[in-house]
């Protein structure tokens, strides 16, 4: 960097003395660079309240300069004009109090400013947001919830918009007339501390629904219920007025909401349209487009004490007759218990009802399987399609165990012919005292067998798999020494899945297609995507068709077809964010996918487990070459399928350049025909003319190819699988990974 001394020179050269004795007796300021610029002023004035993280100031020089090594030199500084304000630590600014404090950045004798305000956040709370004229009390008054010291109603001049509606004092509002006003209070001293509040004047009472009164009717006119919070989840709360209670998601941490909270809820009309509840689990509840306001009264709610769970309470929890008053707390002693599909539940002695418990919050209640608790929660409903009743947790805590304990995650299962089913099992004992072993056995060995669990290293897990072979039932003993516990397994004729139609997003949208009835394949665009754990998005053909997509994964496990309903359902396993596909889905990828129709009330919406994503065929899921021995992995689907080459296929004395071989999982019982194997992916397409879902093209290099040329018998490899059948008999073709 050259370094001019503009200053030095003129006086040189107007008065004749040396440049030495300047030195001596002038304060030079060096010119280092022609401007410097704040790039991001507009982010650092946005509103900024005390309490809140630190800015950073965006600092370029012209001509452009190293700014790190500027600062490390104390060549670029930053400065505040009040400090009692804004701080600042290199290019990091921090809010310390209510004020307006300027922000210099200076290298020699360039500089830039900027003038930052920063607010106490004033919230104010009401007694109630409505004011009735037909009350005897016509008023309502607030209370003062700041990021400042100052919360006292004095500390404050007040104002309303509207003094023909409305007029206030030291936060007591009177009503005067019918109509809105918005209520401000400004800081004595400091006006740049503000909070508003709308209140609304009506002329008769408002009106309150009892939330006993919320139905699957009443939801579609407006509503506006009042109650105390009694209990949180990760995504909302629970509302009760005594009676009866009503969840509220708001598809967010709910922690401005804590128990014991007086709360409003109401719906929304947009365009005529009630918004803001809807039904989940049975059950109605208010949405995140509904309008929450809290209030600093007393909410005057009777909460119920907990009840005794029974069996027989828990089995009634099934019921398709749920109404709001069956949301009610419970108490109970349970084992925690670990399901065939990796979730804990917290079930009853007696009932076979999972209880499982519903966005809770692991930071307060840990929950772990086969461990003995006492639980209190509120039953929040049932899910019919994933068979669960949801428990809002309000209450855990572990028990000392004084005697062994055998639990099994159900006592009574059913499948079809060729299923497999397992049934989980845990033990808890005293602290210091070894477990027993478990052990499994099969009243009816032709209707149903069962066999040891084990894990990677060949132990057994303490669960068993249960094959299902014929028509019939049979009970399943599991034996802990001296404890025993039985599952009754029915099983019914297979059913065989409807074919798969192939079809527009423009012909699903017309089809007259009830839930689930349908399995289609189709392919569209991704537009308007929220990017959340649900993958919720809208897919748009090339002709502008668009559809709502109420839920999106790459997990085929998703999708089960009820033998019984002859219909499909879809129990997102909420990966969009996590799974590495999926997760890096953007507006304007094409995507191929499985669906059905979910619909919601009026709107028609999809379903969805991504099969491709701009033409990039990803996997659906993990199985073992008994999945595809005992034809339980799907034709629509692929799997990534781990296991040993154990020969060659048929009486070959080598793969061949099919890439043919026998291929076995660990701890499987049979291997299965790998008939035709690649390392070329593009090998892997979609069938064009539609008479299945994938067409294998094999380009016969296994022999030549540098990733498999080179395998051999022992050898253990992955494979991108789909499900193929040669005259009855179980086969896989795929892609080495």
């Amino acid at each position: 960097m050259k370094k001019k001394f503009v200053l030095l020179a003129s006086l040189s050269l107007l008065t004749g003395v040396s440049v030495a004795t300047t030195l001596t007796s002038c304060s030079v300021v060096e010119h280092l660079v022609d401007k410097v610029t704040i790039n991001n002023k507009e982010d650092l004035t946005a509103t900024w309240h005390t309490g809140e993280k630190s800015r950073s100031i965006d600092v370029s020089t012209d001509p452009v300069e190293n700014i790190p090594a500027l600062i490390q030199q104390k060549k670029l500084v930053v400065e505040s004009s009040d400090t009692n304000v804004v701080t600042v630590s290199g290019t990091t600014i921090y809010a310390q109090g209510a004020g307006k404090a300027t922000v210099t950045v200076r290298v020699g004798d360039a500089s830039d400013s900027v003038e930052i305000t920063i607010t106490d956040l004033i919230t104010l709370i009401p007694t109630n947001d409505v004011i009735s004229l037909g009350a005897s009390d016509k008023t309502v008054s607030f209370a003062i919830e700041s990021t400042g010291e100052k919360t006292a109603l004095t500390d404050f001049d007040w104002t309303s918009s509207d003094t023909a509606v409305a007029t206030v004092k030291d936060g007591v509002v009177t009503g005067v007339k019918a109509g809105k006003t918005t209520i401000t209070c400004t800081e004595k001293g400091n006006d740049v501390n503000k909070g508003t509040y709308e209140i609304t004047v009506v002329e008769g009472n408002e009106v309150i629904t009892a939330i006993s009164d919320v139905n699957d009717s009443t939801i579609q006119n407006e509503i506006t219920v009042d109650g105390e919070v009694v209990a949180q989840t990760t995504q909302g709360f629970l509302l009760s007025d005594g009676p009866a209670a009503i969840y509220v998601y708001l598809k967010a941490d709910p922690s401005a909401y804590e128990i014991g909270d007086h709360v409003k809820v109401r719906t929304v009309t947009k365009d005529g349209k009630v918004t803001g509840v809807s039904t989940y689990n049975g059950l109605p509840q208010f949405t995140a487009d509904a309008d929450i306001v809290p209030l600093s009264s007393k909410s005057g709610v009777t909460v119920p004490e907990a009840t005794a769970l029974t069996p027989e309470i828990a089995n009634s929890f099934t019921s398709d007759k749920l109404t709001t008053k069956d949301i009610k707390k419970y108490k109970w002693t349970t084992v925690s218990s670990k399901q065939s599909g990796g979730y804990t539940t917290l079930n009853i002695e007696g009932s076979d009802v999972d209880l499982e418990n519903s966005y809770t919050n692991e930071d307060l209640f840990k929950i772990e399987p086969y461990k003995y608790y006492d639980v209190e929660a509120y039953f929040g409903g049932y899910s019919s399609g994933n068979a669960y009743a949801a428990m809002y947790i309000t209450g855990l805590e572990e028990k000392e165990v004084t005697t062994t304990m055998l639990t099994i995650g159900k006592s009574q299962m059913s499948g079809f012919v060729g299923n497999k089913l397992t049934l989980t099992t845990g033990i808890v004992t005293p602290e210091g005292t070894e477990k027993p072993e478990v052990t499994f056995s099969s009243s009816d060995e032709s209707v149903a067998t069962v066999k040891d669990v084990l894990d990677t290293d060949g132990k057994k897990t303490g669960d068993a798999e249960i094959t299902l072979l014929k028509v019939g039932e049979a009970e399943i003993t599991v034996k802990a020494g001296d404890l025993i516990k039985t599952c009754k397994i029915t099983v019914q004729e297979a059913v065989g899945e409807p074919d798969i139609q192939f079809k527009s997003l423009k012909e699903i949208i017309a089809a007259d297609d009830t839930n689930g009835k349908c399995l289609y394949i189709t392919e569209g665009e991704v537009v308007e995507s929220k990017g959340d754990q649900y993958g919720n998005l809208y897919l748009m053909d090339d002709d502008g068709n668009k559809i709502q997509v109420y839920g999106t994964t790459a997990s085929i496990s998703a999708l089960e077809f009820d033998m019984e309903k002859k219909q499909y359902s879809f129990s997102n396993p909420k990966d969009f964010q996590t799974n590495e596909d999926t997760k890096a889905i953007k507006n304007g990828d094409k995507i191929k996918v499985a669906a059905i129709r979910a619909d919601y009330k009026d709107t028609k919406e999809i379903s969805v487990v991504v099969l491709a994503i701009n033409d990039r065929i990803i996997s659906n899921g993990t199985a073992t070459t008994d999945d595809f021995y005992n034809k339980t992995v799907k034709s629509y689907a692929t799997y990534t399928v781990e296991g040993k080459i154990e020969s060659y296929y048929n009486q070959n004395t080598d793969f061949t350049d099919y890439g043919n071989f026998m291929l076995k999982s660990a701890n499987a019982t049979n291997a299965v025909t790998v008939y035709g194997a690649t390392a070329t992916a593009s090998a892997l397409k979609f069938d064009s003319k539609q008479e299945k879902v994938y067409y294998f093209s094999n380009p016969k290099d296994f022999m030549t190819n540098e990733k498999t040329k080179n395998l051999k018998i022992g050898d253990t490899i992955k494979i991108m699988a789909i499900y193929d059948e040669y005259n009855g008999t179980p086969q896989m073709k795929g892609i080495i990974l």
